[in-house]
């Protein structure tokens, strides 16, 4: 099974220059993640919180701050 979140944005400031770790930019993130297991009991626990993926991008991408978006995105995974 695969659970995407596509679309999800986010202002940061992130990059190598002053300007964008000062002036900020906006994220888009779109996330694959595979499951091994899930064996269809239609409760939550079960699965990938999809909302509680989001929100950790979220917080990752607009409280933290990197010098590089490839470390974002290690941090995210």
């Amino acid at each position: 099974m695969i659970v995407f979140v596509e679309g999800l944005t986010f202002d940061g400031f992130h990059g190598v220059y002053e300007d964008e770790r000062h002036e900020g930019r906006t994220y888009r993130i779109d996330l694959k993640a595979e499951l091994n297991v899930f064996d269809g009991d239609d409760i939550i626990e079960s699965t990938l919180d999809y909302r509680r993926l989001s929100e950790i991008i979220l917080e990752f991408g607009a409280q933290a701050q990197y010098v590089l978006v490839e470390t974002l995105a290690i941090a995210i995974l």
